[in-house]
Order: C-alpha cells, then structure tokens, then sequence
C-alpha cells in the first residue's frame, strides 16, 4: 500500500560525514552531507516516509539501543528539521535504500545494474531558458509546469549538481573555500525550497504567477 512505502537512508558515510579515525561511539555522528540531507528535506517536502536504516540500531541492549535512537533523532531534529524512525530491518513496503556500501543488482539476474544518473532529480538554460557554453548546455523549465508539463530543469537542479561537484571535490581536496562554497550552494538551496514551500502554501506553484515573501 502506498501510504506504507517508505525510502531508507544509512546514517554513517550516506547522511553523516564518518569520522576519519573510525567509530566514536554512539554518542558521536558526523557533520551532515549536504547533497543527502538536501535529498531527504525534499522527500519528506513530498510527503514521502524516510526512515534512518543503520547497523547502529541493531545493538542488542535494549537500554542503549534508545540512547542510540536519542542521539540519531537528536541529529535529525538538528540537521533535517524533524526526527525520523530509526531502523536495522527492511520490509515489503520498503522502496528504496540509499547507502553508500550498497550495490544494485537487476531484479531476478543477480548482474550488477548499470550506473545511471545518480540524483533521481538531475538537471536538464541560448536566452533565459537555454544557456550554452563550450562544455556547457543546460535547459531550463520554459512555461508553466501545469501548462506545459517539465520541458527543462530547476534552479535547483543545478544547484544540486554543483553540490555534488563539491562535496566530491572536498573529500578529495579538503579546503576551507569549498566548505564555504558548500555552505553557500545549501543556503540557496534553502532558500528556494522555502519559495517553493510558499508557493504551494498560496496555490500558485506551477502557474506564471507571484507569490507573496
């Protein structure tokens, strides 16, 4: 049933950072991964069920088991905005599993699944629609969405790809600037969800209208 589909996400190296000397303890999770907490803000935006899947839960004592579950929804409250179920086990409603050691493999072949693009929102701007450079093509939405139905991206969507550029780009190369450039992408990220949110809120998301800040 659709009401009981729900997408999970790992915690450690998939939503949080792991700490470069192993694990801490229960009590430490690492900094957030800007381009997944972006992806599960958006989900949960949707209306669609997220759950934390984490070997952390597993823990047989029961007693440090809930400090487990304080301390991750504690993380969520801080970083995601709400606290999320936290969970070891996979169900039939599951629909999907972000994880960063996970492998897909095509349903009833066992053969590993062809990588594709990995953000299930990737970008699709010659005028203020279509913008090419050498290297560089990018359509934007032109019209409405109710009008037109989606001919093109998002801000977001490059938004979104410029985060990823630079989260790789700082796990490799660890700077102070790409950590700004990071932090600024997510800003604006924020900040055109929250137009978003408002446009729905006033029934004018999708139609060449204004809406009111």
């Amino acid at each position: 049933m659709k009401d009981k589909e729900w997408i999970g996400v790992d915690l450690d190296g998939t939503l949080a950072q792991k700490h470069p000397d192993g694990w801490q303890g229960i009590s430490h999770i690492g900094e957030p991964i800007p381009l997944m907490v972006d992806r599960v803000k958006k989900w949960l935006a949707e209306g669609k069920t997220v759950k934390i899947l984490t070997a952390r839960f597993a823990e047989p004592d029961l007693k440090t088991r809930e400090q487990v579950v304080f301390f991750i929804r504690q993380w969520c409250v801080t970083y995601i905005g709400q606290r999320l179920e936290v969970t070891c086990s996979k169900d039939m409603h599951m629909t999907e599993l972000w994880d960063d050691r996970a492998r897909q493999v095509e349903t009833g072949t066992g053969r590993v699944a062809e990588l594709g693009n990995e953000d299930p929102d990737p970008p699709h701007a010659d005028d203020f629609h279509h913008y090419e450079e050498p290297y560089i093509k990018i359509d934007f939405q032109e019209g409405p969405v109710k009008e037109v139905g989606v001919n093109g991206c998002q801000n977001e969507d490059v938004i979104r790809l410029l985060m990823h550029r630079m989260v790789r780009l700082q796990e490799a190369f660890q700077c102070v600037e790409n950590e700004q450039a990071i932090l600024c992408l997510s800003g604006a990220l924020n900040a055109l969800e929250s137009r978003t949110k408002k446009r729905v809120e006033q029934g004018v998301e999708g139609e060449n209208k204004p809406h009111v800040s």
